[in-house]
């Protein structure tokens, strides 16, 4: 989730037909971010993921578990997304 669940990441609009996703900056930063990752780490497998508006949802599949994988992994992305 965003800070406060702020919606940075983007918004959704009615157009009269449909819901459309309007990404913002960051929105469309953490797309590109995630799908670079999705095609290069090896530790953690991307599967699928969704960007919403204040949160990021992911399908993630595990090379190899340890403990604090998920911690790393969530500092990592961040961290990948903000350069």
């Amino acid at each position: 989730c965003t800070d406060r669940k702020r919606p940075i990441l983007g918004s959704i609009v009615h157009d009269g037909e449909k819901n459309v996703w309007l990404p913002s900056v960051w929105g469309t930063a953490a797309t590109k971010a995630l799908t670079s990752l999705q095609q290069y780490n090896r530790t953690i497998l991307i599967e699928d993921f969704v960007v919403m508006p204040n949160h990021i949802h992911l399908l993630l599949v595990y090379k190899t578990y340890r403990s604090n994988l998920s911690d790393w992994f969530a500092f990592y992305c961040k961290r990948y997304i903000l350069h």
